[in-house]
C-alpha cells in the first residue's frame, strides 16, 4: 500500500518501482507542456490581504500579457504556476 512503512515499501506501490515526480502523470499538450484543467476553477488559498506575508523567491517578471490577460488569469491557466504577485509602481518607470 501507499504510503508504506518505509520508502522501499512505498515504492512497491508503483508499477515502475518509483513514486512519480511532480506533474509526471499530468496530461500533456502536443508541445509537451502540462494541459490546463477543464471544468475546474483555481482556488486562492492564501492572500496578502488576509495576512499571508507574500514573500516569494524566484518569481519571473511577465511583460507579455495579452490585452485581456492579468497576472492572475495567466497563473490560473497554467498548472506550473503556484503563485503570482503584482508589482505596484507609482513612478511610471517601473521602480518601486
Amino acid at each position: 500500500g501507499f504510503p508504506g512503512v518505509s520508502a522501499a515499501e512505498s515504492r512497491k506501490a508503483w508499477v515502475t518501482g518509483q513514486q512519480p515526480t511532480k506533474l509526471q502523470c499530468w496530461p500533456r499538450k502536443s508541445n509537451g507542456f502540462p494541459a490546463t484543467c477543464r471544468n475546474q476553477t483555481a482556488t486562492v488559498l492564501e492572500d496578502s490581504r488576509s495576512g499571508w506575508p507574500g514573500r516569494c523567491e524566484g518569481l519571473m517578471k511577465i511583460d507579455n500579457l495579452e490585452q485581456s490577460e492579468t497576472c492572475q488569469s495567466r497563473c490560473f491557466g497554467s498548472p506550473l504556476c503556484g503563485v503570482w504577485a503584482e508589482e505596484n509602481s507609482s513612478s511610471g518607470d517601473g521602480s518601486l
